[in-house]
């Protein structure tokens, strides 16, 4: 052979270049020892497979995800809040609400009011007093009552 050849692997060579076990040790028996051979990382078994825990069993290992991602995993749960009101325990308005709905016809004629202040300076108290003058008395002025709070948290206190 040329000194720019590969040497070939002794599987891969020719019948008539491949040599007997015995020659290459020269004609001694040898014994291997499996503990002392090389094992690759990925030969290497540390855990039981799921069909040696689980025999008999169908067992899958999906790589991607089954659920789209617009549905959460797990779902929130949705409280029904409804408030149901008796047409007659309505209160009287000193205000006419077809006046009110015929202003959504013209745009350009409502006006639109931000009331701001500072945490705990009466804006909610305030707002409840305006919208106390629309309605007609026919409450019990020993309590307060809030028309803006809505929350129950708020209409505890």
């Amino acid at each position: 052979a040329s000194d720019d050849e590969a040497p070939v692997p002794i599987a891969d060579a020719p019948a008539s270049m491949q040599v007997d076990e015995d020659e290459r040790n020269g004609g001694q028996l040898v014994e291997r020892n499996e503990s002392h051979q090389a094992v690759l990382y990925h030969d290497k078994q540390y855990f039981p497979s799921v069909e040696e825990l689980y025999p008999g069993v169908e067992t899958l290992v999906q790589d991607e995800d089954t659920q789209p991602l617009e549905t959460p995993i797990i779902a929130p749960i949705k409280v029904a809040n409804f408030e149901v009101q008796d047409a007659d325990a309505v209160q009287q308005t000193t205000f006419e609400w077809k006046f009110l709905t015929g202003l959504m016809d013209y745009p350009s004629l409502i006006r639109n009011v931000a009331l701001i202040g500072h945490l705990h300076h009466g804006k909610t108290s305030f707002m409840d007093m305006l919208v106390r003058e629309t309605h007609q008395r026919f409450w019990d002025p020993n309590v307060q009552t809030r028309f803006t709070d809505t929350r129950k948290g708020q209409l505890s206190s």
